[in-house]
């Protein structure tokens, strides 16, 4: 049902015939992208699982970060040094408020997800994602639309068939919690 929910959605974009490389290698860095995703939300867990908390998780997944952008800025500043740039001189922090909130959403999503999927699984967790990514984007474009469309009836459309896909998803089959109790 997801994947039909993504091809009904992707439909007012495939109507001009566009080149396949312009669709396949967008296609395939998401799907490499979801990977790799999947793949920290189960270690999550797992870091989760043996820590006792999914602050460790959360935590690991910072340093980690910080450590890698530090690399990353020291090898851009040498780089620029080397070029006869300024390195980091020249480039104030922006001033928004709001650009900082990435962060603090980081923390909640990573600490949340390293809770959620130890008691629900990566599939459920990563679709459920999906499908709050969707509400979210949908309504960012009806209330603050950038240019002048809107999403189509079919991009909406697919996000309720996510929806659907979820709910399909997270149904247990009947009799399941009683036989998993040791009840008959």
């Amino acid at each position: 049902v997801i994947l039909v929910a993504a091809v009904v959605s992707a439909l007012p974009r495939l109507a001009g015939t566009p080149a396949p490389a312009t669709i396949l290698l967008p296609a395939l860095a998401a799907v490499a992208a979801g990977f790799l995703l999947g793949l920290q939300q189960s270690l999550n867990g797992a870091a989760t699982a043996a820590s006792g908390s999914p602050l460790a998780a959360t935590w690991l997944n910072f340093l980690v970060g910080a450590v890698f952008l530090g690399a990353a800025l020291g090898v851009k500043t040498l780089f620029q040094e080397g070029q006869g740039g300024a390195g980091l001189s020249g480039h104030a922090l922006p001033a928004d408020w709001w650009v900082y909130l990435g962060g603090a959403c980081g923390v909640l999503f990573i600490g949340a997800s390293a809770f959620l999927v130890r008691r629900i699984g990566v599939l459920l967790l990563s679709m459920a994602l999906i499908a709050g990514q969707l509400a979210c984007s949908i309504t960012l474009d009806f209330a603050v639309p950038a240019g002048s469309r809107s999403p189509s009836l079919l991009t909406v459309l697919g996000a309720l068939l996510t929806f659907l896909a979820v709910w399909i998803a997270s149904r247990r089959p009947r009799g399941a919690t009683a036989r998993s109790e040791g009840r008959p």
